[in-house]
């Protein structure tokens, strides 16, 4: 993952509201399933179980937090890999199954968000932000949008990303 200063090529908008703005560099990011290892021993078996997708294209992402008018710019690498939706098993029966493919971009983009904070400025609540907007994007339900939203914003406080 890289920050830029930068990004000098047309961007497509993914998503758009009154707090932020989703632009990437293709109309969608290339995720696929991780299958690219056939072993069977147990590191690989856990990495499967732990990394769900990865990103089959160098993309650049550019958010924009409408609120304070800044712009990031973000560079994701070929072969970045995460784990989809972070989904407790208590909380599957009301918001879905973490592989669902509404949840997929939302939560790549989360990832990153997550992975390197100065990504936006440390700015944990317009991480959120940008989290929601994405399942805006995919029509998950308001209420589950709403679980979603609270419960990452509020784990990542209690992980101490504060701002």
């Amino acid at each position: 993952i890289h920050i830029l200063e930068n990004i000098d090529r047309p961007m497509f908008l993914y998503a758009e509201n009154e707090k932020a703005k989703i632009e990437f560099s293709t109309t969608l990011p290339k995720i696929i399933d991780n299958d690219v290892y056939a072993d069977d021993d147990d590191e690989v078996i856990w990495f499967k179980k732990k990394y769900t997708y990865i990103l089959a294209e160098t993309i650049q992402m550019r958010l924009t937090d409408k609120v304070k008018n800044k712009v990031y710019y973000i560079e994701v690498e070929v072969g970045f890999f995460h784990d989809g939706a972070s989904i407790h098993i208590v909380f599957k029966r009301i918001i879905g199954d973490p592989r669902d493919l509404r949840f997929k971009i939302s939560s790549f983009i989360h990832d990153i968000l997550c992975l390197i904070h100065k990504c936006v400025d440390n700015d944990r609540y317009f991480s959120t932000c940008v989290f929601d907007l994405a399942n805006t994007k995919t029509k998950t339900w308001a209420f589950t949008r709403w679980m979603m939203k609270h419960s990452v914003d509020n784990w990542q406080k209690f992980q101490g990303w504060g701002k």
